[in-house]
């Protein structure tokens, strides 16, 4: 396994799936609801969680939104 340590900025999201297994349909938000709270601990911003059954690794896309300009008001 191979991990690059990127420090995360606010305004972040982290995007990864998570493999639910054989848990039943019923109880698959629940169960992303508690390891995405302990993932939003960890990395100190906002985790979207893709349920998905059979995956063995863990693959995090950090978006990051550009800097924008704030338009004038017309």
């Amino acid at each position: 396994m191979n991990v690059n340590i990127v420090e995360t900025q606010p305004g972040d999201i982290v995007i990864t799936p998570i493999d639910v297994g054989n848990i039943p349909p019923s109880e698959v938000d629940a169960y992303c609801k508690k390891n995405g709270d302990l993932l939003k601990d960890v990395f100190g911003c906002e985790v979207v969680l893709l349920p998905v059954r059979g995956t063995d690794c863990w693959d995090f896309t950090i978006i990051r939104k550009s800097k924008t300009k704030k338009s004038k008001k017309v």
